[in-house]
């Protein structure tokens, strides 16, 4: 039976449920172990196997266009390979292939908790439908054999984290094809511990046991169309801001992206004069240099609409050495063209909007080491924090697009490159927390991590939707 469904998803890529008159609206996770040991003597890579149980499942659920579907990788490090899509381009982004790694035979590892850390991290869920975690491994979290029992408790702490926030798990079990006669790992203790809603194999063909499964979940389940989620209109009332741009011009982001941050900044400005002519715009832009573009404050000073694009059209996309993000909230917290204390308008709400595509890089600057990426953030979460009494800010994290070209390298690249994204999500989310202490939900508002560039249009409606909520938290 093994072979015989593994076959049959290649060429029958268009299969579907047709048995459900409900359609599913729910989001699942998908967690593939890669480690070097994943070479059965009898049925070969489960790797890719379990690439193709993947692909079949997805073709099912093509039909299920409102549930979402991604992909994470691990051994020594976790890597997000696919992001959230629906099931018919998470199928055609699968079928092109993933990097396994180059290191092979030797990387035996697998880091369970930090992918499944990873899932915990980024924003796959939604807070109102179905959330699944289906883990592809051998059910043996090993970094190395002297420390597996503490390696095993890291993985119990990810999944009970995991389980707080509503997720449920399915086991995707490879131990018991690639276990020797003197095999001493037990797989099925790290299997129980997700009290998984479908344990499954090669052995036989579960791919509609796992939907069906899906289907007995009641939040996994789309409302009737006769009885369709209806949300308010979002009605944007902008309130009168004293509102700071503040741009990265670190060398990081390529001169083109920069051309796009200002678009977005154009776009955004005329809906929030057209909207609120009495607020007032200034903007910044900074690497190593705190560069004023626009003042927010002065004597003599245009804020008419037709001014304040031309001027933000004007900033240069030219680029400098540093990420010095602490001192350009500094700057604009004390600096008496923009939000200094006592000369600020009374009756406005102070609003800072940061861009940026990465973590703060100061002298003498970061070294290519994984684990010193975040050297500096404390800095730039300190000056968020002290922020509270000053102004409200969102924060929109770019892509880095260098640390993304990095994934793509060798394995050592991959490492670093990661560490950079990591670090830089770490940093956004540690400055909202650090200036929202007491409003958790302020890391689903006021927090933007875009995949591409354009995400800054595509996530238009929820950043202006933020930018009309300001204005109760200082």
């Amino acid at each position: 039976m093994f072979w015989g469904w593994i076959v049959f998803t290649f060429i029958a890529s268009g299969i579907t449920t047709g048995q459900k008159q409900d359609k599913l609206c729910g989001d699942v996770v998908f967690v593939l172990q890669t480690s070097c040991n994943l070479d059965s003597p009898l049925y070969g890579d489960l790797v890719e196997l379990g690439k193709a149980f993947m692909l079949g499942l997805a073709n099912i659920m093509s039909g299920h266009q409102n549930s979402t579907m991604a992909l994470i990788t691990y051994d020594e490090m976790a890597t997000e390979v696919i992001s959230q899509q629906t099931p018919t381009k998470f199928a055609k982004k699968l079928a092109k292939g993933f990097k396994r790694g180059s290191n092979c035979p030797n990387n035996m590892k697998a880091k369970t908790a930090d992918a499944l850390n990873l899932v915990d991290t980024h924003n796959y869920f939604s807070d109102d439908r179905g959330k699944v975690v289906v883990v592809l491994s051998d059910g043996v979290s090993f970094d190395l054999k002297t420390n597996m029992a503490a390696t095993l408790t890291k993985t119990k702490t990810a999944i009970e984290n995991l389980k707080i926030k509503d997720v449920q798990f399915a086991t995707f079990e490879f131990y018991e094809y690639i276990k020797g006669s003197d095999d001493d790992r037990y797989g099925d203790l790290e299997y129980n511990l997700y009290k998984p809603l479908v344990r499954m194999d090669f052995d036989s063909d579960y791919r509609q046991r796992f939907v069906d499964v899906l289907f007995s979940i009641d939040s996994f389940i789309c409302p009737p169309e006769d009885e369709p989620i209806t949300e308010p209109p979002i009605v944007c009332r902008v309130p009168t801001l004293d509102l700071v741009y503040i741009v990265d011009r670190s060398k990081s982001i390529a001169a083109a992206d920069i051309d796009k941050v200002k678009a977005f900044l154009v776009e955004l400005s005329k809906k929030i004069l057209n909207d609120s002519p009495d607020s007032w715009i200034g903007a910044i832009s900074y690497n190593i240099q705190m560069i004023p573009e626009i003042y927010l404050q002065g004597n003599g000073l245009k804020r008419d609409a037709a001014t304040i694009l031309k001027e933000l059209q004007s900033i240069s996309n030219s680029t400098g050495i540093g990420t010095y993000t602490h001192k350009a909230l500094q700057y604009v917290k004390s600096n008496k063209w923009f939000l200094s204390n006592g000369d600020n308008r009374k009756d406005a709400t102070n609003l800072i909007i940061l861009i940026t595509d990465g973590v703060t890089n100061i002298k003498p600057y970061l070294s290519k080491n994984p684990k010193a990426q975040g050297k500096f953030s404390h800095m730039t979460v300190r000056a968020a924090g002290s922020l509270k009494s000053v102004a409200d800010i969102i924060t929109i994290g770019l892509p880095n697009m260098p640390a993304q070209r990095l994934l793509q390298g060798d394995k050592k690249k991959q490492i670093l490159g990661q560490a950079k994204i990591d670090a830089g999500l770490k940093e956004w989310n540690d400055m909202i927390v650090a200036r929202y202490p007491d409003e958790p939900n302020k890391l689903k508002t006021n927090l933007f991590t875009l995949d591409t560039m354009d995400g800054m249009m595509q996530r238009f409606d929820d950043i202006l939707a933020t930018v009309c909520s300001s204005g109760n938290t200082v």
